[in-house]
């Protein structure tokens, strides 16, 4: 994490509540060797084969260059496209596609789940986030991802990225 300000010319000081933070992924990592390792990011993302898979997957495959988050304009959130294959998994799991929604069945959540749907063994989290260009007006408790469940869940994955225990 980087801080940072934007200081008035004037007055060389900063209007208070002005501080912000950058948060960074660093290009390289270390696990417990000498040597240094690239970091890699893995995505999926769920395409339902409606007659044109092939040619969304081919202009997919034309993007070079991925621009992250707020700081992007920073050049901190840039990320180079290494590689798309199709592949039946979602870290591990089956994922169904014949619904509107992507579903998988896993005891243990990949993202954060609405802590008022179900029950389970965790840590939770309060979440703000931004709607557009406002700041939602009010915090919502989640449970973090890692958290769970006594047995195997339904989950379906929303288009913000947050699950949610399906009905069945």
């Amino acid at each position: 994490t980087r801080p940072g300000t934007a200081l008035d010319p004037e007055s060389d000081t900063a209007a208070e509540g002005n501080l912000r933070e950058s948060e960074v992924i660093s290009p390289y990592w270390q696990n417990g060797e000498n040597s240094l390792k690239p970091v890699r990011l893995l995505g999926y993302l769920f395409c339902k084969d409606d007659g044109r898979k092939s040619e969304q997957i081919q202009k997919l495959q034309q993007i070079q260059t991925i621009l992250l988050g707020g700081d992007a304009r920073y050049g901190l959130g840039k990320i180079r496209w290494v590689e798309c294959k199709e592949v039946t998994c979602f870290f591990g799991c089956p994922v169904e596609l014949n619904q509107a929604d992507p579903v998988v069945q896993r005891s243990r959540v990949l993202a954060h789940v609405p802590a008022n749907s179900v029950q389970l063994q965790g840590e939770y989290e309060l979440l703000a986030g931004w709607d557009g260009r406002n700041l939602q007006s009010s915090t919502q408790l989640y449970w973090q991802p890692g958290a769970v469940s006594t047995e195997p869940l339904r989950w379906k994955i929303l288009d913000d990225g947050y699950w949610e225990k399906t009905k069945q």
